[in-house]
């Protein structure tokens, strides 16, 4: 079973944000993303990541500024992607060693929770007392009670806990150790809750058995597909156009990676 993300409505204040960002990948993962109906990503549970102290230390930054139930943060499932494009390190750590790929999609049209990482604890803090001072002084209060929302009088209080909720667990789950800043990542996340554990799915990586979730995107998302370049660079550009186009994708741009890194 997948997660199916719908794409957003349009933001009826124009204020998607259109950027592109990345996944770095192996040329076979290309081949399960791409699907002829729609683009299938998998979202990992957060204890199976790079980094060994995931959430935990975004749980003790922020467990100084609310209560946290940690019981709530049981099952995220995180999908890693980069603001940074053609990119050497990443390149090396997460694409094949310079032998997979890069996929751009489409910011706005990805419909699902994201949060762009902070480096440290001074920067979580900060989104989060960003964000709370907002609360506070009355804009999302407003927002609520204008005819973008019909929330009525009864409700603000509850729907406001819950922004303050959501942030903090944006908060926790974009917390980043600085060792990790040359990734410029963007996260999304999925919070499964209830019945919804019956998306989770298990996979085999060196030995270790990882949780994860496939979440299914419309074809609309990608925009864009670097591929090395080396000696197979015209070969791999020719097949994954006719792939594209035997798939119904449409315009989608095939760029060469200006990095000149020498696989030997």
């Amino acid at each position: 079973m997948r997660i199916v993300v719908n794409p957003p409505p349009p933001n009826p204040l124009g204020l998607e944000d259109t950027s592109t960002i990345y996944h770095y990948t192996n040329m076979q993962a290309l081949l399960s993303i791409i699907n002829s109906d729609n683009i299938v990503l998998w979202a990992t549970h957060y204890k199976y990541l790079n980094d060994r102290d995931e959430i935990k230390k975004g749980i003790d930054v922020m467990s100084e500024h609310f209560a946290i139930d940690e019981v709530v943060l049981k099952n995220v499932f995180i999908l890693a992607l980069s603001r940074s494009v053609d990119d050497i390190t990443m390149w090396l750590n997460y694409s094949d060693v310079y032998n997979g790929c890069i996929l751009g999609f489409k910011k706005h049209k990805l419909g699902i929770n994201s949060v762009q990482c902070f480096y440290g604890k001074e920067a979580a803090v900060k989104y989060y007392s960003n964000n709370i001072r907002l609360l506070e002084k009355g804009s999302i209060r407003n927002f609520v009670g204008s005819n973008l929302i019909n929330i009525d009088d009864s409700h603000k209080a509850s729907f406001s806990q819950h922004i303050m909720n959501s942030t903090g667990i944006a908060a926790i789950v974009g917390y980043k150790d600085e060792a990790f800043r040359y990734e410029n990542e963007t996260r999304l996340y999925i919070n499964l809750q209830g019945d919804n554990i019956k998306y989770i799915k298990y996979r085999s990586k060196k030995g270790v058995i990882i949780p994860y979730i496939e979440c299914q995107f419309e074809k609309e998302v990608l925009s864009e597909i670097w591929i090395p370049r080396n000696e197979n660079t015209d070969m791999n550009k020719y097949s994954i156009q006719n792939m594209l186009n035997q798939y119904g994708y449409k315009d989608i741009e095939i760029k060469v990676s200006k990095t000149p890194y020498r696989n030997i």
